[in-house]
């Protein structure tokens, strides 16, 4: 979703020296447009349906989460369109590039977080974790974004360490929470009396899993990769450079592809459902007009030979 180079640069250069065109201003003119667009795809589906059957505060956590992405994505289009007119980059559009960073983050790390309250909690979630407190949750983090991004207006290589705690924050927390998922799915999956019950956990976790595999991956790993570069104050090689960039910006389209995605998931796994009971039934009512032929059948030869022994 943020592109690893210019994250990290925007932190320490001067206000007024990112004015060239990069293959950076490329990548974010295609991506961006397509991005907004998709989230907003993306929004108008999850409001309107129930995707796998998904908590409420997950559902409120990755509506607050796209909100950000469109915005980070306007900001970015903005941002791009600067440099190809070679204007210089303002002070405000810098602070909200931060902004809806972090926003980002935190959300995404909220997410996670959820995740391992549910499963934590389980019957008590909803007496501890409910959907206003979830909302006030959401609101402070919106504040300590803004707060974020004011503090960080002076150039500073720190800025670099807390971008990279927050990927390694989430990175860890997602390891731990889905590492749990799969101890407690396998011990539910021995007791026949858990089973639906381990069906319903595993599929209110495929949206959020999805989403967070995608900050790891695109997001995460890129800034692992850079990170050395940026903070040694080494040269990076153009060509990763510009293959960091592309692969950080799939995420621009990944995230709100998954609410797609899944919604042809969700569809494919009804039809063949839907398909296989019809297939059962077929079977059962077959099964039921064999065991009607057999029993007329015997039924009538009963009858004939009470008749020839009558007779």
């Amino acid at each position: 979703m943020l592109n690893t180079s210019d994250i990290m640069s925007t932190n320490i250069s001067s206000i007024k020296n990112i004015t060239s065109v990069t293959h950076l201003s490329y990548v974010l003119v295609i991506s961006c447009p397509a991005c907004i667009f998709l989230h907003i795809v993306g929004l108008y589906m999850i409001t309107q349906n129930k995707i796998f059957g998904m908590h409420k505060i997950d559902r409120l956590i990755i509506i607050n989460l796209s909100v950000a992405e469109i915005f980070l994505s306007g900001i970015f289009l903005l941002f791009a369109i600067l440099n190809f007119a070679e204007k210089e980059i303002e002070i405000w559009i810098r602070v909200l590039i931060k902004f809806f960073i972090f926003a980002y983050y935190i959300t995404i790390f909220l997410l996670t977080l959820n995740r391992f309250f549910i499963l934590y909690l389980d019957v008590k979630y909803e007496s501890v974790i409910t959907k206003k407190k979830a909302k006030i949750i959401l609101f402070f983090s919106w504040i300590c974004s803004l707060a974020f991004a004011y503090f960080t207006l002076k150039p500073s290589k720190n800025i670099a360490y807390v971008h990279l705690s927050l990927d390694v924050g989430v990175s860890t927390l997602y390891i731990f929470v889905y590492a749990y998922v799969i101890n407690l799915s396998y011990k539910m999956s021995k007791k026949k009396s858990l089973l639906q019950k381990r069906k319903s956990l595993l599929q209110t976790l495929v949206l959020p899993a999805l989403y967070v595999s995608t900050y790891i991956l695109f997001t995460a790993i890129p800034h692992f990769i850079y990170a050395p570069y940026y903070i040694l104050d080494k040269t990076i090689n153009k060509h990763l450079e510009l293959v960091l960039d592309i692969f950080s910006s799939l995420s621009y389209w990944n995230d709100a592809v998954i609410y797609i995605y899944t919604k042809k998931i969700k569809r494919f796994l009804t039809q063949k459902r839907y398909k296989y009971q019809c297939k059962e039934m077929l079977k059962l009512r077959r099964k039921q007009v064999d065991n009607s032929e057999r029993i007329d059948t015997e039924t009538s030869r009963r009858e004939t030979s009470e008749a020839i022994f009558f007779f």
